[in-house]
């Protein structure tokens, strides 16, 4: 909703030159929330046949919540099995922990792990973001691939488990698929410092937080 511009074509190629002041996503399979953009642009490039549309790498800009995202779109042709994948790049310098978890998407085997996440962190922000997705637009997953992938910097981060709560975590995180990993130094645990080695992954039960460190102080 709110996707305004102009088509210019050559032969079978041609170009969607995008710009609009406000832009609403929404999706009840893959968002949480409805998605309010403001300022995108971007020139879509794409391939237009008899049998199907192409849309080559493309750039693009917008702002969410007074955040800037820019990054890379593209709805590659598959003519072997008839099945297309949204592939979608998206980098950030700065976003708020909430807005993080409203770019996961809600497919399948992710499900435990955003949920996880979600428990896990109640504050802080996060730097130098990038994200990579690929699914597939029709939700069939058993004739897709799919990925999803996501990396960054979380600073002042509250992680809380167990009723305890770790505050002031700096930390750089990679996020591959339903695995989450990463490191920090020096947080604060009930005023003692807290430097430790974590990872969520799942299993046949679920989500597994694993966390080994060491602490110093009272």
């Amino acid at each position: 909703d709110g996707l305004a511009g102009r088509i210019t074509l050559s032969e079978e190629r041609g170009a969607f030159i995008v710009y609009s002041p406000s832009m609403k996503i929404s999706s009840d399979i893959y968002l949480d929330k409805e998605l309010n953009f403001n300022d995108f642009t971007s020139t879509l490039n794409f391939k237009l046949s008899s049998k199907d549309l192409e849309i080559l790498p493309s750039e693009f800009s917008v702002l969410l919540e007074n955040r800037k995202l820019e990054g890379l779109v593209s709805l590659p042709s598959t003519p072997s099995n008839g099945k297309v994948d949204l592939n979608l790049r998206v980098r950030s310098d700065v976003i708020d922990d909430k807005l993080a978890l409203n770019l996961f998407p809600n497919i399948p085997y992710l499900s435990t792990t955003k949920s996880a996440v979600k428990n896990l962190i109640n504050c802080g922000s996060f730097e130098d973001v990038s994200l990579i997705l690929r699914v597939p637009i029709d939700r069939k997953y058993n004739n897709n691939s799919v990925s999803f992938g996501m990396e960054g910097l979380g600073k002042n981060v509250c992680l809380e488990f167990n009723g305890h709560q770790i505050k002031k975590v700096n930390s750089r995180f990679q996020l591959n698929n339903n695995e989450l990993s990463g490191k920090f130094t020096d947080a604060d645990l009930y005023k003692s410092l807290v430097s430790a080695d974590y990872k969520i992954y799942k299993n046949n039960s679920g989500s597994i937080l694993d966390i080994k460190g060491k602490s110093e102080g009272p």
